[in-house]
């Protein structure tokens, strides 16, 4: 029987860990900054647990995509998207806390956002909504107030309307901005729905704290979004099947991350 090692809290569990205490939950002062190869750390611990329980994991992301899926089609909801995700992710990071300290992740897990502080985690959607929508409106608004003069030059003057090069250049430096500006809001939500589920850390502040989490790791983050892209494309090799795999593997890694920035 393999060994447990006490100086690795994220290794997967083994035939002993039912007899292990839970992980504590105390969050640090402040979040780690982790070296460059911790993201191989995470997808290793991810692939560890996956292998561990790989029905219940693809069954639960299967349960989620469906879940997206059908609100994804329903005419004008498909935006609840954005406020369901800090509620399902809750429900993953439960799975992962379950199968760590010893049961088995379950599907039910996926639940338990909508039981505990729903209101919250959706909060955190909303807010992370009205970001985005917030930069959409600034920098398209811009964009089309620096390209006016050039659609009335070419109005006035009864020419077609054709792309110059400093319309293009306008669009591209929108482009930019928009990465730039959304870039910064989908770290305000990498781990802001565990820190709101499992620490009761009220929605903007965990958001605060997610962002300057990934601020300070944000070299690691890039290697690790490097790492995750290489193994999602091999992964989509087998006729896509292998992101039933890929898909579970990094969920877990995120949550690894988690525990290694935030938790005491």
């Amino acid at each position: 029987m393999t060994t447990a090692d006490p100086s690795n809290p994220l290794q997967a569990p083994t035939a002993s860990v039912p007899n292990l205490p839970p992980l504590p939950t105390t969050l640090l002062a402040q979040p780690r900054g982790m070296p460059l190869g911790a993201g191989m750390q995470w997808v290793s611990t991810g692939w560890e647990m996956f292998k561990a329980a790989p029905g219940p994991w693809v069954g639960i992301f299967l349960v989620y995509i469906i879940v997206t899926g059908v609100v994804s089609l329903l005419p004008f909801l498909n935006i609840l998207n954005v406020v369901l995700y800090p509620i399902l992710t809750a429900g993953l990071v439960a799975a992962c806390e379950a199968q760590r300290t010893g049961s088995a992740p379950a599907v039910e897990h996926l639940m338990v956002g909508f039981r505990t502080d729903a209101a919250n985690l959706a909060l955190v959607g909303v807010f992370y909504l009205i970001g985005v929508l917030l930069v959409i409106v600034v920098v398209g608004g811009g964009g089309l107030a620096a390209m006016l003069p050039f659609i009335l030059a070419a109005s006035v003057g009864g020419d077609q309307f054709t792309m110059t090069p400093a319309i293009v250049g306008i669009i591209a430096i929108c482009v930019v901005l928009l990465f730039g500006l959304t870039m910064p809001l989908a770290f305000t939500m990498a781990w802001a729905p565990a820190l709101v589920s499992v620490h009761r850390m009220a929605p903007f502040a965990a958001m605060k704290w997610s962002l300057a989490a990934a601020v300070r790791n944000w070299l690691t983050l890039l290697v690790f979004a490097f790492i995750a892209v290489v193994l999602m494309l091999v992964a989509m090799i087998p006729l896509g099947l292998g992101l039933l795999v890929w898909a579970p593997v990094m969920i877990i890694a995120t949550w690894a991350s988690y525990r290694e920035v935030f938790v005491a």
